[in-house]
C-alpha cells in the first residue's frame, strides 16, 4: 500500500469520526433544548377562557372536590380523562423551543385576543400557572403558547413551541367536559315501557321473578289485556335488561334545549334506584336520538343504534309464535 493511499484512509477515518461527533452533538443539543416547567403543588382549580366564553362571567371553571372534578356553576361531574390531560400539561409543560424569525406576531400563531385560549391553574387559592394557548401545528403534535415562566400570572412575550396538541386539550365547552356516564344500575327487577308511536299507545311492564322475567301487565289504548297469553323470549328480555343496566350519553345538550314529540318512555328499577328515560322523535342529521332522563340534569343525545337497543316494542320481546297477537 503506497503512502498516498494510506493518507487517504486516515483522512477519511478522521472525517468519519468528526461527523459522528457532530451528529452526537446535535442529538444532545436537541435534548438539552427541551425546557420543562413544573408545578409542584397540587392543582385543584382550572379556569378556562376560550373565544366562546372569554369574559370573566362566562369563564369555564373546573374544581376538585372530594377527589372528583366538577365543571361549571352547576357543578356537573367532569370527564376524568379530559381533566387529567389538562392537569398533566399544566403540571409538566414541555417547551421545545422559542419561535424565532422576522414575522413573530400573536395573530400568526393564534395568540391574539379572540383567538387564544387562556388557562389559569390554582392550588388552594393561589395562582400557580397561566398559559395562553394558540394554534396547534400542522402536524397536530405541538402548539404555540405563551406562558408565565418565573412569576405566576405574568405572561412572557416569548412565543414557544410546546409539546402536545394543547389547543385540542383545552378547547371545550361545559357540555363537552361533562362526564358522559348517567347511571349504573345493579339487580334490575322491573322494566316499564310506554310506546306512544302507535295509534293506540301501548304500555307494558316486565318483572323479574327469581331468575325468570314475567310480563305483569299490558295496556293497549284504554284496554287492559291478559298478560298470561303472552310468552316472553328469555334471551331478548335479558339483552334488553342488560342494555338498560347503564346509560352513557353521546353528547350533552343545554338545559333549555327544546324537546320534540315524545315517542317512548322506559322506566327501569333496580337495587340502586329507579330511572325513567324519555326518547323523542328524530333522529337528527348526525343519526342521534334526543333523550332526557330523571338521573340527568339536562337533555342529551344517544346514538340511534344505542337508543334502539333500549326502546324495545313488546313484539320484539315475545317468542315468535306470540308476536303480533
Amino acid at each position: 500500500m503506497n503512502k498516498i493511499a494510506l493518507r487517504k484512509i486516515i483522512l477519511l477515518s478522521i472525517i468519519a469520526v468528526l461527523f459522528c461527533i457532530y451528529i452526537l452533538q446535535l442529538i444532545f443539543a436537541n435534548r438539552s433544548s427541551v425546557k420543562v416547567l413544573t408545578v409542584d403543588s397540587g392543582i385543584d382549580t382550572i379556569d378556562i377562557f376560550t373565544p366562546e366564553n372569554s369574559g370573566n362571567a362566562d369563564m369555564l371553571e373546573l374544581t376538585l372536590y372530594n377527589d372528583e372534578w366538577l365543571v361549571g356553576i352547576e357543578k356537573y361531574r367532569a370527564d376524568k380523562n379530559l381533566v387529567s390531560n389538562m392537569t398533566d400539561v399544566l403540571g409538566e409543560l414541555k417547551l421545545l423551543g422559542a419561535v424565532s424569525g422576522k414575522d413573530i406576531s400573536d395573530s400568526r400563531y393564534g395568540l391574539s385576543e379572540g383567538e387564544a385560549i387562556k388557562v389559569e391553574a390554582y392550588s388552594k387559592g393561589t395562582l400557580v400557572r397561566t398559559l395562553l394557548v394558540g394554534k396547534n401545528t400542522s402536524t397536530g403534535s405541538q402548539a404555540y403558547i405563551r406562558v408565565d415562566e418565573k412569576e405566576a400570572g405574568k405572561l412572557k412575550d416569548t412565543v414557544y413551541l410546546a409539546s402536545g396538541a394543547l389547543h385540542s386539550t383545552f378547547m371545550y365547552d361545559i357540555n363537552g367536559l361533562r362526564e358522559k356516564d348517567v347511571y349504573t344500575l345493579n339487580g334490575i327487577s322491573s322494566i316499564s315501557v310506554k310506546d306512544y308511536r302507535e295509534e293506540e299507545p301501548v304500555s307494558f311492564t316486565l318483572k323479574k321473578d327469581g331468575d325468570a322475567w314475567k310480563l305483569s301487565s299490558i295496556i293497549q289504548g284504554e284496554e287492559e289485556r291478559d298478560a298470561s297469553f303472552f310468552n316472553l323470549d328469555d334471551s331478548s328480555v335479558s339483552s334488553f335488561s342488560s342494555a338498560l343496566s347503564s346509560l352513557s350519553v353521546t353528547q350533552w345538550l343545554p338545559k333549555d334545549a327544546p324537546l320534540t314529540t315524545k315517542d317512548v318512555s322506559v322506566t327501569v328499577k333496580g337495587e340502586d334506584g329507579e330511572y325513567t328515560i324519555d326518547f323523542y322523535s328524530g333522529p337528527d342529521e348526525d343519526n342521534n336520538t334526543l333523550c332526557a332522563c330523571t338521573a340527568a340534569a339536562s337533555p342529551f343525545y344517544l346514538s340511534t343504534y344505542y337508543a334502539e337497543r333500549i326502546t324495545k316494542s313488546l313484539d320484539s320481546l315475545l317468542k315468535k309464535e306470540d308476536s303480533n297477537d
